[in-house]
């Protein structure tokens, strides 16, 4: 469930340096096209594409070392802003040297893509195997959808910043991910996105100031058995800071059994986070349209104040959806639910019947799956009218959870 908000500018400060490597000793410089020798290739503004990527004489732009790297090597960058878009297609540990490494995609589609190439706004293609691959200490800004965009499994995306990414769901006659579908507002992917990931980790990564935080998804596949732990998601005006969104239809078959190979977004661990202050719901968990499946995950020990709509928002909006078996244990819930009165979106959770601030919902639109085994246990609920609000048939175990300041513990 998506609710379109106007975003404000963000101003980010990050100590963008334009040194290169400490180079002791004369530079050497090799052939254009020469293959690097040695496991680390490096990276400066001060180098050139024609030297052999070496810390004597490192590469100029990250897209070259990438192009010219085996699989298995670390390309380590230097401090400095770097344009254009990277596109990882076998495994490669992208790494930071320092602070202040900046991949600016402006004009672009995405920052860094791991294991797909986007050929146009409306037309993805999964691409090479960036499985097992590392991106750590980035800051990637002003792609047009996402800043970070990936497929395959065991890969690591820690320690990087996200902001001001997925700006094309405000330009005129939006295309691809970033445009609206009926009454859903395109959301360009939001500013990391899983679109078809397994037993990976994405941790201790700031995100703050694009359209949404961090979408997982399954449009390439399942997403499944991913950590996704100690990262803060705030200020992202328009949509949730963390989404679990079922999109793929095969994920579920007409009987309502999870076909997990197919897709499906399931058994993910949403822990420690901080979701603060975004423009929908802390952690949202929506099953869409018939077929689609987002069950069996984990949202545990997080904080999550301030944000548009519920803290945890779990939903099932047609008939054959699956949004079963999730668990909601041992966060820290406060004042959720708000709107955002600027804009006229009330409180509570726009187009359900729930009207009031509220910390955790679960709801199952009118003819859609009703959404059962839902765990809520051990929450901290403290700041709004409403602490749980259930709008389903199925069962839902509600035990030893705290409330302060609530003025009504449970609905439904």
């Amino acid at each position: 469930m998506r609710h379109s908000l106007l975003r404000q500018p963000l101003v980010l400060l990050t100590a963008i340096g334009t040194v290169g490597f400490a180079l002791g000793g004369a530079t050497s410089v090799a052939a254009a096209g020469a293959t690097p020798s040695g496991h680390t290739l490096y990276v400066a503004p001060n180098g050139s594409d024609t030297n052999a990527c070496t810390q004597r004489a490192p590469c100029a732009t990250v897209t070259h070392a990438v192009s010219v790297a085996h699989s298995g090597n670390t390309v380590l960058v230097a401090p400095g802003t770097y344009a254009g878009t990277i596109t990882v297609t076998k495994k490669l540990d992208l790494e930071a040297a320092a602070p202040g490494v900046v991949i600016d995609a402006t004009g672009d589609f995405n920052g860094i893509g791991l294991g797909l190439v986007f050929l146009s706004p409306t037309s993805v293609m999964p691409e090479g195997n960036a499985s097992g691959s590392t991106v750590h200490g980035f800051t990637v800004e002003n792609a047009n959808q996402e800043g970070i965009v990936l497929v395959g499994d065991h890969l690591t995306i820690t320690g990087n910043i996200a902001a001001h990414d997925d700006l094309g769901a405000f330009v005129p006659n939006a295309t691809g991910e970033c445009a609206a579908n009926g009454n859903t507002p395109g959301d360009c992917g939001e500013a990391i996105h899983l679109g078809g990931v397994t037993h990976s980790r994405i941790s201790d990564n700031y995100v703050t100031g694009n359209t949404g935080g961090i979408l997982v998804s399954d449009e390439l596949g399942p997403t499944a058995w991913n950590t996704i732990s100690h990262n803060t998601v705030v200020n992202n005006d328009s949509d949730c800071g963390i989404t679990l969104a079922g999109h793929n239809s095969n994920a579920v078959s007409a009987t309502g059994t999870p076909q997990p190979t197919q897709g499906g977004v399931f058994d993910n661990s949403i822990a420690d986070n901080t979701s603060n202050s975004n423009g929908a719901a802390g952690v949202g968990l929506f099953a869409g349209g018939p077929g689609t499946g987002v069950y069996d995950n984990l949202v545990s020990g997080n904080q999550i104040d301030g944000n548009g709509l519920p803290g945890v928002a779990i939903h099932t909006h047609s008939p054959d959806a699956d949004a079963n078996g999730n668990h909601v244990i041992g966060n820290w819930f406060s004042d959720n639910g708000l709107g955002i009165p600027a804009f006229g979106v009330p409180p509570g959770d726009p187009g359900t019947p729930v009207n009031t601030t509220t910390d955790i919902d679960v709801v199952s639109d009118p003819g859609a799956t009703p959404i059962t085994g839902t765990v809520i246990a051990d929450n901290h609920i403290t700041n709004v009218q409403t602490g749980i609000w259930l709008v389903t048939t199925g069962t839902t175990h509600r035990h030893d959870n705290t409330f302060r300041n609530v003025t009504t513990h449970h609905i439904g």
